[in-house]
């Protein structure tokens, strides 16, 4: 599943061959995922006239992307408009589309590869209910991606399951969140 666009993004990492997977969809990531696979539209011609903010690492941020799919929910392009003029980028039709099919297909990835070990896992537990915790800017923040997750979790598995925001700042607090859901839940029977 790893693209060249992927090895870019690890290469130039912080921790380059490390936290490969969680760089496919972490808010941390997601952003500068978007920049790369846009300018390599430019290296490759499909686009034509690099704007020279588009180069710059991390010109274009994980904000930028759920701004985005902000506008691919309400079928607008207030934001994208807005993205590409600070970007120097041409502000027409194919560009708006453009960088809205990049932000789509990378959420949609994203989605996909957390659910399917999700999925997985429900099937494995084999519990009635189980408490998913989630935590990130991505599952914060992103306007479509936990309903994406929602729902193909929902295709590939019958068992039932609800997710729990652990908002600790980080995925250690994940688990605990999990467990003690999971507990409260067995008392109240």
């Amino acid at each position: 599943i790893k693209t060249e666009w992927d090895r870019i993004l690890d290469d130039n990492s912080l921790l380059p061959k490390s936290f490969t997977f969680e760089k496919y969809y972490a808010g941390k990531y997601m952003g500068e995922l978007v920049r790369i696979v846009l300018r390599s539209l430019f290296e490759k011609e499909i686009l034509t006239e690099c704007p020279e903010e588009i180069k710059i690492t991390d010109s274009i941020s994980t904000l930028d992307a759920s701004k985005v799919s902000q506008d691919i929910l309400d079928g607008k392009d207030t934001n994208t408009k807005q993205i590409l003029e600070r970007l120097g980028c041409p502000v027409n039709q194919v560009m708006i589309s453009v960088l809205q099919y990049i932000v789509e297909l990378l959420t949609e990835r994203a989605s996909v590869l957390v659910a399917v070990p999700m999925a997985f896992f429900l099937d494995r537990i084999d519990r009635p209910m189980t408490t998913i915790a989630a935590s990130g800017s991505m599952y914060k923040h992103h306007p479509s991606l936990k309903d994406k997750i929602t729902s193909k979790i929902e295709m590939m598995t019958e068992k039932k399951f609800k997710f729990g925001l652990s908002d600790d700042g980080s995925g250690r607090g994940a688990g605990l969140v999990a467990a003690i859901a999971q507990r409260l839940a067995a008392k109240k029977k």
